[in-house]
């Protein structure tokens, strides 16, 4: 490799998976690694992102994150506004609303499954909370 071929690979750094909240768009995404993806909406609140390749699960992304924080989570959990929140535990709490009302299918219970346990293995921690929570 060439000292031009190194400097630039060391400037364009190594990708770090984590979790963000987008406040225009009011949801948080985790995307696993840095690959071209497509998207699989499952309902209002969940979204997968698969692999563009392989069809395999790399990310998430959950919806209506806000109203679901500052509803759910805060109350429930006694966070301060500076707190991180688990994505498990956003996860966990979907799923137990959800599970009020019966999943439509068995492919949104799957694919809600699927994004708990990716959020479990990863550990995915959300940093940047929303200013209104």
């Amino acid at each position: 490799m060439s000292g031009i071929e190194e400097r630039a690979q060391s400037l364009a750094g190594r990708y770090v998976p984590v979790a963000r909240y987008f406040q225009p768009g009011d949801y948080v995404e985790y995307v696993r690694e840095d690959r071209p993806c497509i998207y699989r909406r499952i309902d209002q609140f969940l979204t997968l992102a698969l692999d563009i390749h392989t069809k395999s699960l790399i990310g998430f992304r959950l919806k209506g994150f806000n109203n679901f924080f500052l509803s759910h989570l805060k109350p429930r959990y006694r966070l301060l506004d500076d707190q991180f929140v688990a994505l498990v535990s956003v996860i966990e709490v979907a799923v137990t609303k959800a599970a009020i009302e019966v999943f439509e299918t068995a492919d949104a219970k799957a694919a809600y499954t699927d994004a708990y346990n990716m959020a479990f293995v990863d550990n995915v921690e959300l940093r940047n909370l929303p200013e209104a929570a």
